[in-house]
């Protein structure tokens, strides 16, 4: 049975599980998708969902009354092994009756999983450079210093284009 502190508790976990979602990259229908169905899992009706890369907008309707939500998002990532979690955390969300603190606990724990360590990165961007290379009909030598250009301008790309720290709250 829903009540006025369970249908705030309700939107809480769909905005939070939305908001992990969007600051790693994640589409914007696809975090639409993601809230309404949390919300409408737990018995909300008239949920209304819009996302913007830089915020998302919930509103639904309990007794009469209005809830509504904004959640401005100032960074975000691509992180699509978060986004996984996210999505894995709301099928078992959806099929079990998972108490509000264990479902807040469990998002900030993926909120807080650890991101591929930054040597790996740049291995991967120097992979990605040294195969484009051959895609573009380069030779051995080629991919060899796309590779060494990739990996060294990905190592001293500019801060403001680095991952950014996640957010404490």
């Amino acid at each position: 049975m829903l009540t006025k502190d369970t249908t705030r508790q309700v939107l809480d976990i769909a905005i939070l599980a939305g908001q992990i979602m969007l600051e790693n990259g994640a589409e914007t229908y696809r975090v639409e998708e993601t809230i309404e169905i949390i919300c409408k899992s737990r018995g909300l009706t008239d949920v209304h969902g819009f996302t913007i890369p830089t915020g998302i907008f919930l509103s639904c309707r309990f007794e009469d009354k209005d809830f509504s939500y904004v959640r401005r998002l100032r960074s975000s990532i691509i992180d699509l092994h978060i986004i996984s979690m996210v999505n894995d955390f709301s099928r078992t969300y959806v099929n079990s009756d998972i108490p509000y603190e264990e479902a807040i606990e469990q998002l900030q724990q993926i909120r807080k999983a650890p991101h591929f360590p930054p040597l790996l990165q740049y291995c991967a961007g120097g992979i990605a450079g040294g195969f484009f290379s051959v895609i573009y009909g380069g030779n051995a030598i080629e991919a060899m210093l796309s590779f060494i250009t990739s990996f060294y301008g990905d190592v001293h790309r500019p801060p403001d284009f680095k991952r950014k720290p996640k957010p404490s709250s």
